[in-house]
């Protein structure tokens, strides 16, 4: 006699599914900011690696990747003045929104099988938990488009704005994140020696 147990899933999703939005988010970011045909070849390549092995820490190398294209190439949000601050805006925006979605894809991605299932309301609430940091990052975009745009006066030499920036950012975040992963937590069994 052999017994079978049978889980509906409320409006799963394939997990080839969730692993492939991991690798098109890391095209789509990395097309937002790579910097010639190298850095494409590279991103395609992690975007690759992260769906045959997503449990490899492959999507926090393309963030540090894009971070620093970002950083060392020309500015991303434009000389203010060249153009709408709409056109500069919206790759900024989707940047940001895009590098969060692919980190967060693929910390479920590394628990999801090939071939397994997830839940609807699984993902309704990782991107629930989203929300927040998303307005925290998309204001401190538009703060910096503001800022930029010489709050009614020009402003000359704004390379201090990138550090005043990333400095903002890591504050908001301390404040944004969880207590709990603050906290060091002992493995049991296990001692530093």
């Amino acid at each position: 006699m052999t017994t079978r147990v049978e889980v509906r899933l409320v409006a799963p999703v394939p997990g080839w599914a969730v692993r492939v939005a991991v690798a098109v988010l890391m095209v789509g970011c990395g097309a937002l900011a790579a910097r010639g045909a190298t850095g494409a070849v590279l991103v395609v390549g992690a975007a690759g690696l992260a769906v045959w092995r997503p449990s490899w820490p492959v999507a926090p190398g393309v963030l540090l990747l894009v971070g620093l294209w970002v950083l060392a190439g020309d500015d991303l949000l434009g000389p203010p003045g060249a153009e709408a601050p709409a056109v500069r805006l919206v790759p900024a925006m989707a940047l940001v929104l895009g590098l969060h979605l692919m980190v967060r894809a693929a910390a479920l991605a590394a628990h999801v099988p090939w071939g397994g299932l997830v839940e609807g309301p699984v993902l309704g609430a990782v991107a629930r938990s989203m929300v927040g940091p998303q307005l925290l990052a998309q204001t401190l975009v538009l703060a910096v488009v503001w800022v930029r745009g010489g709050l009614g006066g020009v402003l000359v030499g704004q390379g201090w704005l990138r550090v005043v920036v990333v400095a903002a950012v890591v504050a908001a975040m301390v404040l944004v994140v969880p207590r709990d992963w603050w906290r060091r937590r002992r493995l049991r069994g296990w001692s530093a020696q």
